[in-house]
């Protein structure tokens, strides 16, 4: 059994109405791609979602201080002066650093890069670079991607005769820098139309206003912005999304000489550049320069017009990008262990501390531990005699106002709502770890904490092919704030499941019909292999991708979540007219004197097997039983079922031999005789029974098994025992339950969904008497009736609920209801208005609720 872990939340209406891409180019009605467009609230601005583009860039002269940065970097170039770019030394810094280096450049203007060492000096400016960076000469010192918070080191500035311009995208604290420009959208009298640049986004607005919105000469440096604002996990919308949109098309057709290297020691040079390689592959090796040694690496690999020294220091990152996923592999299995044994995660938020822990990877594990445990997550070790700590958190929860409601409690801390840093005494993680979880508690529910999966929409198997994926490329790039579309599509049985990878991480599956089955791919779920058999059905949650091998293209679904499905074939049931009839005469069946106790038949004549496995081939299940020469009974519910389970039997029964017979309750009674005595001719074989009949009932001694194949209508397990011990027969039978506890619930719901309820009842009267007001015969087509149920606002009910309301009403008194034309009209006459009072609990099919509820109740259920 597999369990599912994550909640399932559809984004907006679980309406199948939409279509298969048939449209032509750019004609997205009907299709997928609207679809998401509408769900997201993209929908009014369509056009420019689908097509960014330089016009949609904001003015950078609305930013504040725009001005004085532009001024004093064009007199800084001018006087040939020695300018000093000061970045972070994660990629968002990286990137912003490279690219306001080369724009200096190409200016005309002298420019070099500064990297604090993680190690040695920590995050931002710090007294000692300020002094270093004064006596080597420099005359203006620019911050990319740090500087808000660094008020302090700003004045050691002034004091060593170095103008400051400060360039950030963070959260400011409560004392501003003093700096000639201070450059940072999120300030609060900064009144810039967008606030979710990343460092290099402020950087590129930088460029933009230097270069006068030349984006001719503006598009050499996007690839630098694309590859920093994919990997700083900023939304990609607005500005952003046209960065990185225009940065991944220069990073395909003109890379570098450091991407190529990338690419070609990571082993992806055949592969185009996504925002996904950008945040799973070039991205972390990037980083690993800054995490596991020397930052400055980095921006000479980007730098570079050499493609041997890319080569060179590309192969340098690879390995240290290995060493650092071991590291951060045995930091997670540790910070694992602690929350276990600590019961850490019994708190709203997770605080862990390890003085030995890696301080470059802490933060890659934070993540880890919030995606396990889906809490917000803060890892801290020991540096410098200080601790240094890196969180992570949740949608719903601000970690930087969390921070600062501790921060009496730290030494410093900045960042962003989801991801950010502090420093600490190491001998007060205790109590920040009570005040922060106290700050939390008022904020965060259970409900909050629970992990979710949000699903744009679910989707017949037949809506995805390779037009459907390239139309939803069209919403690319994907990332941050505008996530791949994620899909469900429920009831796919497995045509094949194996493990793929160097350890068996991984699941490679077929999916859907059998003649056409889709390829899948679940990453690190290959434990769920051994429960994943061919034959089982399984719900699934995954994204489409375009795979390529050969030459050519297919579907792919990458698989995000797993369940099995409800044994039941509720699909087949609501798209099935009829059920009412099926559902009236098990009520007749079920109200007979019952002749037998249960423990006296069931000891006499009857084996129950409930088969506890709930991921079976039931399909096999049974031919394994029929091929040992027995006749068996399997009870269903509708015809689609019914023909559901003969496909199954067909494709796995070896010999042709098995004869295999159909009996539904409303075939005429001279067919259903025929078929039973050709059957109790054989000496093996099945019978698929559709609903219930009087006459399988006196030929129950026919049969060695019998397999409730679904949750049944009828009969209930004591009934069933009945009808067999009636026989008396002198050998036992077996029935074989082969559904489980979470299909009958299901079911049970459904059906409830077929009689109305009081309230409902109410509303199809009334529009009953507005469509019929006098007391004359109306006669109206069974199909028009059951569409009538559309008036009403309860679009879930199932077709015939309708049909079953008049039903009710003729049971109790109020109408006269007459079928006409073998079913496919109905004649209604109200009765004539008196003092009479109507009773609901005169209606046998009213009281069918109760009667549900007792019949299910003798059910199996785990």
């Amino acid at each position: 059994m597999i369990k599912q872990e994550k909640v399932w939340k559809i984004n907006g209406s679980l309406e199948k109405s939409t279509k298969k891409g048939t449209e032509e180019p750019g004609d997205h009605k009907n299709s997928l791609v609207e679809w998401i467009l509408k769900s997201r609230g993209f929908a009014e601005e369509a056009e420019g979602f689908l097509n960014p583009s330089w016009s949609q860039l904001h003015d950078p002269f609305l930013m504040k201080d725009m001005g004085k940065a532009v001024k004093r970097i064009s007199e800084a170039v001018m006087s040939r002066e020695d300018i000093v770019v000061f970045g972070d030394y994660d990629v968002d810094g990286i990137t912003s650093s490279t690219l306001l280096l080369n724009v200096i450049r190409k200016l005309g203007g002298n420019a070099e890069v500064y990297i604090p060492n993680r190690f040695t000096e920590g995050y931002g400016l710090n007294r000692e670079a300020v002094n270093q960076i004064a006596a080597e000469g420099a005359d203006l010192l620019i911050t990319v991607d740090c500087g808000i918070s660094a008020a302090d080191e700003a004045k050691c500035c002034s004091e060593a005769g170095l103008d400051l311009i400060i360039t950030d995208h963070h959260e400011p604290g409560n004392e501003v820098p003093h700096a000639q420009a201070l450059i940072d959208p999120k300030q609060e009298d900064c009144f810039y139309p967008y606030k979710n640049l990343a460092g290099v986004g402020v950087v590129f607005k930088l460029a933009q206003a230097l270069f006068d919105n030349d984006f001719d000469q503006l598009s050499e440096f996007v690839d630098f912005a694309a590859l920093g604002t994919v990997a700083d996990v900023v939304p990609l919308l607005g500005e952003n999304r046209v960065l990185v949109h225009k940065g991944i098309k220069k990073l395909n057709q003109a890379p570098r000489p450091g991407i190529t290297a990338l690419k070609e020691a990571s082993g992806s040079l055949d592969r185009d550049i996504t925002a996904q390689i950008i945040a799973f592959v070039l991205g972390p090796r990037i980083n690993a320069a800054g995490r596991m040694g020397d930052p400055q690496k980095a921006v000479s690999l980007l730098d570079t017009k050499d493609q041997a020294t890319a080569n060179a220091i590309a192969a340098e990152l690879e390995i240290s990008n290995r060493e650092r996923q071991q590291i951060e592999k045995g930091i997670y299995l540790q910070a694992k262990s602690m929350v276990e044994r600590n019961n850490y995660d019994q708190d709203k938020i997770i605080v862990l501390y390890d003085p030995d822990w890696h301080a470059g990877v802490i933060g890659i594990v934070a993540s880890k531990i919030v995606e396990t445990f889906s809490r917000p997550t803060i890892l801290i070790t020991s540096e410098q005699e200080e601790g240094k700590g890196s969180g992570r958190s949740i949608e719903g929860f601000d970690l930087f106002k969390g921070l600062d409601h501790c921060k009496e409690s730290l030494i410093g801390f900045g960042g962003h709502a989801q991801a950010a840093g502090l420093q600490i005494d190491t001998d007060k993680v205790g109590e920040f770890r009570n005040k922060i979880n106290y700050y939390a508690d008022s904020l965060l529910s259970e409900d909050d904490l629970l992990p979710y999966i949000t699903i744009d929409a679910e989707v017949d198997l037949d809506m995805i092919d390779l037009k459907t994926v390239s139309q939803l490329l069209e919403l690319t790039p994907f990332g941050e704030g505008n996530p791949p579309p994620v899909f469900l599509s429920k009831k796919l049985q497995v045509q094949e499941c194996r493990t793929v990878g160097s350890s068996g991480d991984h699941l490679k599956l077929k999916v859907g019909r059998r003649e056409s089955p889709i390829d899948a791919i679940a990453f690190s779920k290959g434990d769920l292999c051994p429960v994943i058999k061919r034959g089982t059905w399984m719900d699934f949650v995954f994204t489409m991708d375009k795979n390529s091998w050969n030459g050519r293209d297919s579907v792919q679904m990458l698989i995000r979540d797993i369940k099995s499905s409800s044994w039941n074939d509720n699909f087949a049931l609501r798209k099935e007219t009829g059920v009412l009839k099926n559902l009236k005469a098990q009520l007749t069946l079920i109200q007979k004197a019952k002749k037998h106790q249960e423990d006296a038949a069931r000891s006499r004549a009857v084996s129950i097997i409930h088969v506890s496995d709930k991921d079976i081939a039931k399909a096999e299940y049974v031919v394994n039983i029929l091929n040992k020469d027995e006749r068996v009974l399997i009870l269903v519910n509708s015809i689609g079922q019914a023909r559901q389970v003969s496909l199954d039997l067909k494709t796995r029964i070896a010999s042709e031999k098995i004869p295999k017979y159909l009996l539904s309750f409303d075939q005429e009674p001279d067919i259903k005789r025929n078929i039973l005595d050709s059957f109790s001719a054989e000496n093996r074989g099945v019978i698929i029974l559709v609903g219930q009949c009087d006459e399988i009932e006196k030929h129950m001694k026919l049969f060695h098994h019998i397999f409730v194949y679904y949750p049944l209508l009828y009969p209930s397990e004591k009934q069933l025992i009945e009808m067999v011990a009636d026989k008396q027969q002198s050998r036992r039978v077996s029935i074989h339950y082969l559904f489980d506890s979470d299909a009958l619930s299901e079911y049970q719901q459904m059906i409830k969904k077929l009689i109305p309820n009081r309230e409902i009842l109410k509303e199809v009267y009334y529009h009953l008497r507005n469509l019929f007001p006098d007391e004359d015969s109306h006669t109206i087509k069974t199909e028009e009736l059951r569409k009538v149920r559309t008036m009403l606002a309860h679009p879930d009910l199932h077709e015939e609920a309708f049909l079953a309301a008049v039903e009710i009403f003729s049971e109790i008194g109020l109408l006269k209801r007459e079928v006409l034309t073998a079913g496919k009209e109905i004649k209604i006459t109200w009765k004539q208005r008196n003092q009479e009072k109507f009773s609901l609990e005169d209606s046998d099919l009213f009281q069918w609720e109760r009667v549900l509820d007792e019949e299910f109740s003798s059910l199996p259920n785990e």
